[in-house]
């Protein structure tokens, strides 16, 4: 597999981060595929590769939402079972902040569309229950 970086195509097995390695962080690809911090860095720089989607939506109680889905490329959960959740998808209204992390980018790309819909059809961020359309 490889990624494409400008115009440079790199061999992700060049960048994966060596398992021997005792890291507390994990960085990830957008592919799932671990790699190196150095490599993470310079993707994380690019605007254009982290960020995945970003939509505005006029809440039920006249609030502007701000839809946001970007890939961190870290593991963003507390409990560390399961797959890594490198994409985050939020919601932000002035100092509120509600967060959804995912594994995939077709599951993060999924989840933003569900969020935007949810939005428009007026349910409100904390009556939103969007882990269960992942099991």
């Amino acid at each position: 597999m490889t990624e494409k970086k400008d115009d440079l195509i790199v061999d992700v097995n060049d960048l994966r981060e060596p398992l021997e390695e005792a890291a507390t962080v994990h960085y990830y690809s957008k592919h799932q595929v671990r790699i190196n911090p150095r490599w993470w860095a310079l993707l994380f720089q690019d605007v254009m590769y982290r960020n995945i989607r970003r939509d505005y939506v006029v809440s039920s109680t006249h609030e502007r939402l701000t839809i946001r889905t970007v890939w961190q490329g870290i593991d963003s959960r507390k409990v560390k079972d399961g797959p890594p959740n490198i994409f985050k998808t939020s919601i932000e209204s002035g100092d509120h902040c509600w967060e959804w992390g995912t594994e995939r980018l077709d599951l993060a790309e999924t989840l933003h569309a569900l969020v935007v819909d949810q939005l428009k059809r007026g349910v409100l961020p904390d009556d939103m229950v969007l882990e269960t359309l992942f099991n």
